[in-house]
Order: C-alpha cells, then structure tokens, then sequence
C-alpha cells in the first residue's frame, strides 16, 4: 500500500519532554562547534600576528638593503662618470703626446744626420791636413757599442739606473773613445701607499626592541690611499637586530558559567569558556 502524506503539524501530549532533549542536544551541538571555532580563532589570530610580525621584520630587513644597493649605485655611477672623464683626458693627452712623439723623433732624424754629415766632413778635412804635413798614417777613430741598461736599483720614490757600453774599434790616431759608463735617474713616481683602517668599534644600540632594528658601527681611516695604492674597504656597516616578534603574554577572561547539560538523565555534557 502506497503511504500518502499528509498536511498534519501536531504535537502529542507526551512529545514535549522528548523535544527538549533533541533541542537539548542540538544546543550541545552548537556550543562544542563554537567552544573549537573559538579555539580556531585564537590559533589564527596567533599565526597571523606571528607572520605579520616576521613579514615586518623581513621588510625592515630589504628596506635596508634596497638603500644599501642605492647607495651602491650611486657611488658606482659616479665612479663610471669619473672613470669616462679621465679616459677622455687620457685620449687628449695622448693624441698631444703622440704628436709630440712624432715632431721629436722628426727633429732627432735630422740632428743625427746633420751630425753624421758634419762628422764625414770632418773626417775628410782631417786626412787633407795630414797629408799637407806629409803623414800618411792610417787614422782609426774609436767606436763603441750602443748603451747597455741595467735595472734601476729603485721600483718608485727615485732610483738609479746604471749603462755601460764596449770598444768596438780601439782608436789609433784619431778621436779618442767617449764615456763608455754612466748613470741616470730613474722611476722617480712616488710609491703607492696603502689605506690602513682601524679596527670596528663597537655595535651601537639596536633601533628597536623587537620587530627588527638596525644597529651599525663604523672605524677610522689611520692612512689614506695615495698614489695608486690599495682602496679603503667599507668603514661602516649595517645589520638587522631584535627580528623577533613582539608578542604580549596571554590574557584570559573569567570562567563564563555552566551551560545547561546536553542530557536531564543517563549522562551528559556541559561546557564553559
């Protein structure tokens, strides 16, 4: 038989003491998913200060190494600008150095062969006035060895550098030999001085006690960098201090009272929070 369903909404005599335990256990119900929800909430609200907390610390972190590479940049960009101006000043001087080069090598070329030409005149006027006194003695003037160098005794702040040359041809008669040793100076550029640094003082104290600071500390420059010689390295530097969270000790509220038992016999549950 087909069970047809019908409009009736009553409640027997007897139903209400079996209502209220239903209702009564939905109430426990609802207050178990509250008692965890709240739990839940104070987990989250935890996580979320704790990475607030760690993301703010990481900030202040990047903050200062977003201005540390700015300043980088900028010193780099000012040491390229510099560096471009010299190597133009460098290529002027040189295009004068080598124009000099060529004019002085010029004028060397011809003072030498004016003096070889002098020097063939002489030497043909000489044989003329000895054979008008009637010698006829072969004449031999010396001849030497170009310049042999030595090393200079000094790399830089002034030294000197020693050169000798040899007889070729003995002299019989004619021009006697010239200096055959002699000495210069040499690598007369002052010589490169290092930086010399202090040791780092003390870390300054932090900028914060908690949720990240910075501290520095800095040295002094004892010497400075001259003539060439090795850079100054930082003199002073950052870091990041009291990174961790500034959390406060949980407080808790009274115990509110006893909710009503989930059951009015047989054992049930009641909650507080």
């Amino acid at each position: 038989v087909d069970c047809k369903p019908t409009n009736k909404c009553t409640l027997g005599s007897t139903s209400c003491i079996a209502l209220y335990e239903k209702f009564t256990v939905v109430m426990g119900g609802i207050v178990d998913k509250r008692d965890s929800t709240s739990d839940e909430l104070v987990d989250t609200e935890r996580y979320c200060e704790e990475t607030d907390s760690s993301l703010s610390s990481q900030l202040v972190a990047l903050g200062d190494q977003l201005r540390e590479q700015q300043t980088n940049l900028a010193t780099c960009t000012k040491t390229q600008i510099d560096a471009e101006a010299q190597s133009h000043a460098k290529g002027r001087q040189h295009a004068d150095l080598k124009a000099q080069y060529t004019e002085t090598l010029t004028k060397c070329c011809e003072d030498q062969n004016n003096e070889r030409s002098e020097m063939c005149a002489l030497t043909k006027i000489r044989g003329e006035l000895y054979k008008l006194e009637g010698v006829t003695r072969f004449i031999v003037d010396c001849e030497v060895s170009d310049w042999s160098e030595f090393e200079c005794s000094a790399t830089c702040g002034g030294g000197v550098r020693r050169k000798s040359r040899d007889i070729l041809v003995a002299p019989d008669g004619g021009m006697a030999c010239p200096p055959l040793t002699m000495e210069e100076e040499c690598n007369m550029q002052p010589c490169p001085i290092d930086c010399v640094l202090d040791d780092w003082g003390g870390w300054s104290a932090c900028s914060a006690e908690c949720g990240g600071g910075v501290r520095a500390r800095s040295r002094n420059v004892l010497v400075e960098m001259q003539h060439g010689g090795e850079a100054c390295d930082e003199t002073e530097e950052e870091e990041v201090c009291n990174g961790q969270a500034c959390d406060a000790d949980c407080v808790l509220a009274d115990w509110s009272p006893w909710s009503v038992c989930n059951q009015a016999c047989g054992g049930g549950n009641r909650g507080r929070t």
